[in-house]
């Protein structure tokens, strides 16, 4: 238990000692101060440098204390300046940066992180590193004329690769649309990843693709064909094909390679519409094609509503694998809500270990979830929802609040 301090807010004065890792985001009217305590690696709770304070109040508005910049980062607070990474000398593709408020790109004309030129298409690698410090982007829209342009493949970030880190950070809102005869990739944090670290983020977006377009078109709620380490990630992803080719597509990434995926998420629908519509191809829940040779999902669920004819490979977790002896741990998929299955996916007969058909009433209940931590990592309202992850309600706060 540690003492947090005395503060004048609303009221009056209020001091109060609370658990910071339990109580931390969990709050119920009145107001408090909380100490910024950021769970580490092991779900422990550990104090930042320069420590900023969270004040809750209750009808009087909610407010949080700016964060003291980490002097060895480069500091990102507008769309401008996140758009700045790789065009400016001063922000290098290979910088280490931090979000230092909520940056909305509404009316803006946002170019993926990488995409150096159009004109002739250049592209660069990340290779740093992007603390986001629970803030959120939100509202980027990639048009169908810009998707073009970009050699058909968008994200947050063109691509990223070895060694660099992406944590602590909300995409929300962001909208992808292609069109044409043409193959299409797209993740809302990158298309393309290579043994990158990915450690507590969350996306939401629309991606949709038509009318009739021939090309193929892969999609995931991170990246489309990626190999990161994900741990504490989810994706809120709803994806639409108008007619044409086969969808492939999974709730984290579409083709994934990487050694860990543990204590992830997906929901949200992908569906092929129209006529003609060839259906969905390699797409699960969680991922369409798990590759590698030595990887393990652990502790991780979906709930995706796929809906399309002449489906091949497609399951609630997983779509197909690539070979290896990959090891699966304390996984479930909502079978109420998922209307196709295919007999090559993996899992879904119950004859894959680790891999568990559940019904969504069963999903909302955390006995349900063998092994994992709902004391540090997961929390559910039990009967009501599936299983959330306990950072988010930090980034609800400062994407809700005003800053003091």
């Amino acid at each position: 238990m540690t003492n947090i301090g005395v503060v004048n807010f609303s009221s009056g004065e209020l001091s109060e000692e609370v658990d910071a890792r339990k109580d931390i985001p969990k709050y119920t009217g009145g107001c408090r101060i909380l100490q910024n305590m950021i769970p580490d690696t092991f779900g422990n709770a550990v104090k930042r440098p320069g420590t900023e304070l969270i004040v809750l109040g209750n009808g009087a508005g909610c407010y949080f204390k700016p964060i003291i910049p980490d002097p060895a980062k480069i500091g990102i607070s507008t769309i401008e300046e996140l758009q700045k990474i790789g065009n400016d000398v001063g922000f290098p593709m290979s910088g280490d940066y931090e979000l230092l408020a909520n940056i909305d790109g509404a009316g803006v004309t946002f170019f993926p992180i990488g995409v150096l030129d159009v004109s002739p298409f250049t592209v660069s690698d990340f290779t740093g590193s992007l603390d986001g410090n629970f803030f959120t982007i939100k509202n980027i829209t990639f048009s169908a004329d810009m998707t073009t342009n970009f050699s058909r493949s968008v994200g947050l970030f063109r691509s990223i690769d070895s060694f660099a880190t992406v944590e602590n950070l909300v995409i929300s809102n962001m909208t992808v649309i292609f069109s044409g005869n043409h193959g299409n990739d797209a993740g809302l944090l990158t298309p393309f990843a290579t043994g990158a670290t990915f450690t507590q983020i969350h996306t939401q977006g629309t991606v949709t693709k038509g009318p009739f377009g021939s090309g193929g078109f892969g999609v995931g709620g991170f990246g489309s064909g990626i190999n990161p380490n994900i741990t504490r990630c989810s994706a809120d992803i709803t994806v639409v094909q108008e007619g044409g080719k086969i969808v492939t597509f999974g709730g984290i990434s579409q083709f994934y390679a990487g050694d860990l995926m543990i204590d992830c998420y997906a929901v949200g629908s992908v569906e092929v519409t129209g006529s003609p519509a060839f259906g969905l191809d390699r797409t699960g829940g969680l991922t369409g094609w798990f590759g590698g040779t030595s990887q393990s999902i652990t502790n991780c669920y979906s709930a995706i509503v796929m809906e399309g004819d002449k489906n091949t490979f497609v399951g609630g977790s997983l779509g197909t694998g690539g070979g290896g002896t990959p090891v699966y741990t304390s996984i479930y998929w909502d079978d109420d809500i998922i209307p196709v299955h295919d007999l090559d996916d993996i899992g879904d007969d119950g004859d894959v270990a680790g891999i568990n058909k559940s019904t969504t009433a069963d999903m909302f209940r955390q006995a349900t979830y063998v092994g994992w931590d709902f004391d540090t990592v997961w929390e559910i309202n039990e009967g009501n929802d599936y299983p959330k992850h306990q950072w988010r309600r930090l980034s609800d706060i400062k994407a809700n609040c005003q800053p003091l």
